[in-house]
């Protein structure tokens, strides 16, 4: 049982970040939602821990893979890692953990 696509694109839009264009590595721009440029560490359950420059909230369907160069604010960056992000028990979105890409 999935969410009918306006109520799934309801609760995307409510998230509480800024909402802007992102590129992605196929040329296709989609809305989705930044929220921040200021470098985070994450630490797993096993204390191993990674940095991050920015994170973004993706559409579930977004077609994003771990290693691709997206664009954000003209700022180029690599999706380091992808977690399913959920509301209630339906996934509404893709939250990529971001690193600058300098080329």
């Amino acid at each position: 049982m999935g969410l009918k696509p306006d109520l799934f694109r309801k609760i995307f839009d409510s998230l509480p970040f800024p909402k802007v264009p992102i590129t992605l590595s196929d040329q296709s721009i989609v809305n989705g939602y930044f929220t921040s440029k200021i470098t985070s560490t994450n630490t797993d359950e096993f204390g191993f821990s990674e940095e991050y420059d920015a994170v973004t909230y993706l559409p579930f369907d977004a077609g994003i893979n771990a290693g691709d160069i997206i664009t954000v604010l003209n700022q180029q960056y690599i999706a380091i890692k992808l977690e399913d992000y959920y509301v209630g028990t339906e996934k509404v979105a893709i939250k990529t953990y971001l690193k600058v890409y300098y080329g």
